[in-house]
């Protein structure tokens, strides 16, 4: 499993939306075996939200995603 590093800007993230950010970033591991690392950032972007995430693979190979949407749930699936 992958270590996990959520952070919010300027919101409050309850734990319902914690156990999903965790839920997604563990089923990366389906298209990917190798991942170490998954930070996402939550962040208020106007009236939308935005998700970034960051993968980190073994031997420091790199990837990322971001998107906006209606809501943080919206914003993670579509990054």
């Amino acid at each position: 499993m992958a270590q996990v590093t959520l952070t919010a800007r300027q919101v409050e993230v309850p734990k319902a939306l914690r156990d999903y950010v965790e839920e997604k970033a563990d089923r990366l591991s389906r298209f990917e075996e190798r991942i170490r690392k998954v930070r996402v950032i939550l962040s208020p972007d106007g009236g939308a939200f935005r998700a970034e995430m960051h993968v980190q693979l073994t031997r420091g190979a790199k990837g990322m995603g971001e998107a906006t949407g209606t809501g943080f749930p919206e914003a993670l699936d579509l990054a």
